[in-house]
C-alpha cells in the first residue's frame, strides 16, 4: 500500500563505544499469594566517538533505578486481586551519543503513546495497575505516567500520562494491552504486546 509507512525510528549517532556496564536486580518472593518485591539498579560509562571520525566523541555516565511491588489484595492462590506499582528515575550525566537518551513511549515505559514521544538525559515513570488473576490468566486496569528531558528543565506539567485494560498470561509473563494515551503529542488509541510485566 502506497499510504502505509513503519513508524520511524529514534535518531541515532554511528559512533564507536567502549565501556562497562554493572546491574544489581534481586526479586524477593516466588509465592504469588504473598507480596513480592523487585529492584533493578543499573549503572553504564562509557567514551565514545564518531564513527566517521571528522568529529571528537566523549564520555558519559548513566544511571537507573526500578523498584517494582506485586501486592495480592484478596482470594488465593489462582483466583485474586492484586495491585501492581512500578516506579524508575534515570539520568545520564556527559555527553551521551542520541540513541543513549531516555525516549519513553511505548509498551515498556508509557503505554498509549508513540514511541518517543518525549526524550532526554532524564527520566521519572510510573505505573499503577490493579488485577484479576484466575488460573494464570489475569486481567487488568492500569495508569502510566512519564516524563523525559534536560535535568535542568524539569517542569511537573510535562509528563505524559496513559491508561487502559490488559489481559497477562502467567504471572505477566506475556501480556496484551490496549490504552488511551491522554495528553501530550499524538494521543490516542495504541495496542500493545508485553513479555515480563509485572502482573
Amino acid at each position: 500500500s502506497d499510504g502505509f509507512a513503519f513508524r520511524p525510528n529514534p535518531p541515532v549517532d554511528e559512533v564507536d563505544v567502549a565501556g562497562a556496564e554493572v546491574r544489581w536486580a534481586p526479586w524477593w518472593g516466588s509465592d504469588p499469594t504473598r507480596t513480592q518485591l523487585g529492584l533493578d539498579v543499573q549503572a553504564r560509562g562509557a567514551a565514545w566517538r564518531f564513527a566517521d571520525g571528522r568529529r571528537d566523541g566523549d564520555r558519559y555516565l548513566e544511571t537507573k533505578a526500578v523498584a517494582r511491588a506485586a501486592v495480592p489484595l484478596s482470594g488465593g492462590e489462582w483466583s485474586a486481586w492484586r495491585l501492581g506499582v512500578q516506579v524508575a528515575a534515570g539520568t545520564i550525566w556527559g555527553d551521551a551519543p542520541a540513541q543513549r537518551t531516555w525516549h519513553v513511549g511505548g509498551p515498556a515505559p508509557l503505554r498509549g503513546h508513540k514511541t518517543a514521544a518525549a526524550f532526554g538525559t532524564s527520566v521519572l515513570l510510573g505505573r499503577l495497575e490493579v488485577a484479576r488473576t484466575y488460573h494464570g490468566i489475569g486481567a487488568s486496569l492500569f495508569g502510566d505516567a512519564a516524563w523525559a528531558g534536560a535535568q535542568d528543565r524539569f517542569d511537573g506539567s510535562d509528563f505524559l500520562y496513559g491508561i487502559g485494560l490488559g489481559v497477562s498470561i502467567l504471572d505477566g509473563l506475556a501480556r496484551f494491552d490496549v490504552a488511551r494515551g491522554l495528553n501530550g503529542p499524538d494521543p490516542g488509541f495504541r495496542v500493545h504486546l508485553e513479555l515480563d510485566a509485572i502482573l
